[in-house]
């Protein structure tokens, strides 16, 4: 039996997706190892999801959302306990029967797993990174792990470089002329590259994808939870929901809402989120949340 810790980042409105994102890996896990549920305080978060173990409250020492994110998986690091370390949003759910035991063979072969990038201007496309990045204990004597963006000192905001040159398409595995946003988790991939550590992901399937599995309720809910993820320039609510779905071996393993910084969790699109994700379980593996 192994010891993973899973732990996830509490701000405004997280409670209810924690609990939810707990539920969700209580009834779909092996029942082999022992998940530590563990959580970080942040801005915005003064109470905690059931069954959680708090580890603290991080600094928020930014005017930037990712930097502040950045900097409570960084307050989390010197107070893992287990083998195994699972980061990952509070907007997560699990859909794989047995995702622990997924987890412990991937981090056998690798020596970090999860979610990989889906927007197209995000440093380290074929890397994983939040909203669920595992990787071993161990890794932490090879490397320094920072999950804080490179920011733009003038503007107070992540920093967007343009490729200008060969080294820099080099680095950053970007055409010349292209741009990278320097986000959460963005120093990373060179790092692991240049310590010849190896990584896998998962594959993100986008909810405009033929190749969803968490099926709609009806052409309602369809038409509801596509105009959320499209979005609208005037509304951010709208324009910032993502609605990934991330697949191993053909099957869904998890899926991640976006931004419930600004959702309730009762309201759209997170009912919708919610109401898909039960309706697999319940269909799939006969487990009702």
């Amino acid at each position: 039996m192994a010891n993973i810790d899973f732990i996830t980042f509490l701000t405004v409105n997280s409670i209810p997706f924690a609990n939810f994102l707990k539920k969700t890996g209580e009834n779909t896990k092996s029942n082999k190892h022992n998940i530590k549920w563990k959580c970080v305080l942040s801005k915005g978060a003064d109470t905690l999801p059931i069954g959680f173990e708090c580890l603290g409250k991080a600094p928020s020492p930014s005017a930037s959302r990712s930097f502040n994110h950045g900097t409570a998986i960084n307050y989390a690091l010197p107070k893992i306990t287990s083998d195994y370390i699972i980061i990952a949003d509070a907007d997560l759910a699990m859909l794989y029967k047995n995702w622990d035991e997924v987890i412990i063979e991937q981090l056998q072969k690798y020596d970090c797993f999860g979610s990989k990038n889906v927007k197209k201007n995000r440093e380290g496309l074929n890397f994983p990174n939040v909203p669920f990045f595992c990787f071993r204990k161990d890794v932490l004597n090879k490397i320094d792990l920072d999950f804080t963006p490179i920011l733009n000192k003038e503007k107070n905001c992540i920093k967007i470089i343009d490729i200008t040159d060969k080294d820099l398409s080099i680095k950053w595995g970007r055409e010349i002329g292209s741009t990278v946003r320097l986000d959460t988790g963005c120093k990373l991939p060179n790092e692991f590259k240049m310590l010849d550590l190896k990584s896998k992901c998962l594959e993100p399937i986008d909810i405009e994808s033929s190749k969803i599995q968490l099926k709609f309720k009806d052409i309602e809910q369809k038409i509801i939870s596509k105009i959320y993820h499209r979005g609208y320039k005037e509304d951010e609510k709208k324009r910032a929901c993502q609605l990934i779905e991330y697949h191993y071996k053909n099957e869904i393993f998890c899926t991640h809402l976006g931004v419930s910084r600004i959702r309730n969790f009762e309201q759209q699109p997170g009912k919708g989120w919610k109401n898909r994700v039960e309706n697999f379980l319940k269909t799939k593996y006969n487990i009702r949340l």
